[in-house]
């Protein structure tokens, strides 16, 4: 395959001809692997690019530069693609808020063999799962990926958004550790953080179940339509359902939308977002109730600002080194 062809065609620049060429290249699995590559890096390089005046042979020596990084094919039974996979993030955007990667589990894997996604606070992760199912990571989550066989399986620690690509004979598990979600092929959002009491799933397209335990340890569901948020309780064992309110996955976009959200809960945001710490000393303010939005790549005082001018009379915020104290004035 001509490899101007494929720029084009991952960039959308093909004519129908070339098209139809491009495709009946990939219905061969070793084809198929180039492309995502290809497609992968183009992603990252518009990270750097997005903002900069880049030629075209700029931005392919790039995605040159970075296909030509270590295969993913043989990897060890578990491994952090944060740390491997430096090299090429190093070539593409000197400041990672992103990175897109193609996995691939090798198919005579042990079956408790995972691999392993760890995004950090302060960063996002997009990423292409041996399947075609993209996913979006929040800051300071894990997700660890089972081989795929009859059922496709991944474990999430945090939040994650995913595009399933359908196929109901092989249905797709997200396993949290409390409750599970299985789908066919759909758009949704997963969110889990241990250090929040609830767990939720929002639906954007398609189908969902949700399956949990309750306090009597029965096994209980909870199914889902478009525009709807499944919130499990941990502590109670309960579940109920909100109609979406179009804010619980705006963060994929690199924008956290809020809407009279405590303090409390905010500030664990703020935590993930620019991985700091934020110490309440003056306890009552986490219930002060704030709306409006934070950009990831805006600087951290431009978010404490923000609130800083809302914080009730007597009650102030210091920051020292990556600490961010919430204090009454004495």
């Amino acid at each position: 395959m001509n490899e101007d062809i494929l720029f084009r065609y991952v960039t959308d620049n093909t004519d129908a001809n070339e098209t139809a060429e491009v495709i009946a290249w990939l219905r061969e699995r070793e084809n198929m692997e180039r492309y995502i590559s290809l497609k992968n890096a183009w992603v990252n390089a518009g990270l750097v690019f997005r903002n900069e005046t880049a030629t075209v042979e700029e931005i392919q020596e790039v995605i040159k530069k970075a296909t030509k990084a270590e295969s993913f094919t043989k990897t060890p039974q578990k491994i952090s693609l944060w740390a491997t996979y430096s090299r090429i993030a190093a070539v593409i955007s000197p400041i990672l808020l992103a990175t897109t990667l193609w996995l691939f589990l090798g198919d005579n894997r042990p079956e408790q063999n995972m691999l392993e996604i760890s995004v950090p606070y302060g960063s996002l992760g997009h990423y292409v799962l041996r399947d075609g199912t993209e996913v979006d990571l929040n800051a300071g989550s894990r997700l660890r990926v089972k081989e795929f066989g009859e059922t496709r399986e991944v474990y999430l620690e945090g939040e994650g958004y995913f595009k399933v690509d359908s196929n109901p004979n092989k249905p797709f598990l997200v396993h949290t550790p409390e409750m599970d979600v299985k789908v066919t092929g759909t758009a949704f959002n997963v969110k889990a953080y241990e250090e929040e009491r609830q767990t939720s799933t929002t639906l954007v397209e398609g189908k969902v179940t949700l399956e949990y335990l309750n306090q009597q340890g029965q096994k209980m569901r909870l199914g889902l339509l478009p525009g709807e948020t499944g919130i499990f309780d941990r502590k109670t064992k309960t579940s109920s359902k909100k109609p979406v309110n179009g804010l619980e996955h705006s963060w994929k976009d690199g924008t956290v939308r809020f809407k009279d959200l405590p303090f409390g809960e905010l500030a664990l945001r703020i935590r993930r977002m620019y991985d700091v710490n934020i110490v309440f000393e003056t306890d009552f303010v986490k219930s002060n109730r704030y709306s409006g939005s934070l950009d990831i790549n805006s600087p951290l005082e431009d978010a404490l600002s923000i609130i800083r001018i809302s914080l009730p009379d007597g009650v102030t915020m210091d920051t020292k080194d990556k600490t961010v104290f919430i204090r009454a004035i004495k």
